[in-house]
């Protein structure tokens, strides 16, 4: 997909040019194994959408309908918030990671890829 030349390598090959070969090339390759995890996530997350096996907490979900699906990343949200407030940095991991999660299949279920998020967050970017 990415040798390198999408907006969010793109950046770090500057520091190339300002003599840190190294850190950019690891920041890269950090940026693309963490992309391509998100983006194996989504695939499984897309499959469970397909499948509707009721055994699979994704495809309960996804057979629950859009409703159940906002509201479980709204309280995912929540929580998220309540771990901040309380300063618990391990919970707002764990909190934040469901609530990523939930999102990735709010996306899916309205047929959008993180790819149109992080479309969106550039756009937004080079705004300013």
């Amino acid at each position: 997909m990415c040798i390198f030349t999408c907006q969010i390598c793109q950046p770090k090959l500057v520091d190339f040019y300002h003599g840190n070969l190294y850190d950019a090339l690891v920041s890269v390759i950090l940026i693309k194994q963490n992309m391509d995890f998100i983006n194996q996530l989504f695939s499984v997350i897309e499959s469970r959408k397909r499948e509707k096996n009721k055994d699979s907490y994704t495809s309960e979900l996804f057979l629950s309908g859009i409703n159940r699906i906002s509201q479980k990343v709204g309280e995912e949200a929540v929580e998220s918030v309540v771990a901040s407030v309380a300063g618990d940095k391990k919970e707002l991991i764990y909190e934040m990671s469901d609530l990523w999660y939930h999102c990735l299949v709010m996306l899916s279920a309205h047929d959008l890829t993180p790819e149109d998020l992080i479309t969106e967050l550039k756009r937004r970017h080079e705004k300013k």
